[in-house]
């Protein structure tokens, strides 16, 4: 379970403040689940996050901390203490070039056939901003796939277990038993 939140606080040209779920299988497969743009003031926007984390049982909220961001991390564990939510707040600082983390996360996926998505994410404006972004324009919506982003590259990388134990060559000659005869004198 990887739950981000990419903060604004919703000047009328700033970016969206959004939500994402991203989850991940022991197969590699990553499912997009959810993706919500968060809306009000910085307490509203905390209680919004709240109730996304509990109807996920997230037990870590990544929080950019990047701008806005900085002083948002403290808020929100407050507001989770409050309401006796059980969540850790990791704040993540997002260093490199918003194209760079949406090609980087995204594309991997998109050929390997490793990403999944709910009807809401498909159905709404994250596919949209999915499937109208261009790389090298600026200013264009892209705050539901950098969220996405962010949680897919943040993930740990599960590599699925292997069910069999596989015959391997042996690796030294003559390595099979060998008897020796020892006397002390």
């Amino acid at each position: 379970v990887k739950c981000y939140w990419d903060v604004s606080l919703g000047r009328a040209t700033s970016d969206d403040s959004v939500l994402t779920l991203v989850l991940q299988d022991e197969g590699g497969n990553y499912y997009w689940h959810d993706a919500v743009k968060v809306e009000g003031d910085l307490d509203q926007q905390c209680d919004s996050a709240c109730d996304f984390v509990k109807q996920y049982s997230a037990p870590v909220l990544d929080v950019e901390s990047n701008g806005v961001g900085g002083f948002v991390s403290a808020a929100m564990r407050k507001r989770l203490r409050e309401r006796g939510i059980a969540c850790g707040i990791n704040e993540v600082s997002q260093t490199e070039k918003k194209e760079s983390r949406i090609v980087g996360a995204f594309e991997p996926l998109l050929q390997g056939q490793m990403l999944w998505a709910h009807e809401r994410i498909l159905d709404g404006l994250p596919a949209k901003q999915l499937r109208d972004w261009i790389q090298t324009k600026a200013n264009q919506a892209d705050d539901y796939i950098d969220g996405a982003a962010c949680a897919i590259l943040s993930a740990p990388v599960k590599i699925r277990a292997l069910q069999t134990v596989p015959q391997v060559a042996r690796w030294r000659p003559n390595s099979g038993t060998t008897t020796v005869k020892w006397s002390h004198k």
